[in-house]
C-alpha cells in the first residue's frame, strides 16, 4: 500500500467541483453539469486506476466544505 501524497491536478478538479457545487448549494458527486469525480479529474490529466471522492459538508454558522480525491484509492 503506498502513502498519499499532494497532486496539483487532483487539487484543481477539487477546487472546480467546490466552486460549481458550493455557491448553488448543491450536496452531490455529480456536478451540476453531469460531470463525476473521475470526468472531473480526466480534465486535467489522463489517470490510471480508480479515483474515489469523499465530500463532507458543514452545517450551522460556519460552512465546511471539504473535498478529497485520491488517486487510486
Amino acid at each position: 500500500m503506498s502513502a498519499l501524497k499532494w497532486n496539483d491536478y487532483l487539487a484543481l478538479a477539487a477546487e472546480d467541483h467546490c466552486k460549481d457545487t458550493g455557491p448553488k448549494g448543491t450536496m452531490s458527486h455529480r456536478g451540476t453539469d453531469g460531470s463525476t469525480s473521475s470526468k472531473r479529474v480526466e480534465r486535467y490529466g489522463d489517470w490510471d486506476g480508480t479515483v474515489s471522492e469523499n465530500i463532507s459538508y458543514g452545517s450551522g454558522d460556519k460552512f465546511i466544505v471539504q473535498l478529497y480525491i485520491d488517486d487510486g484509492v
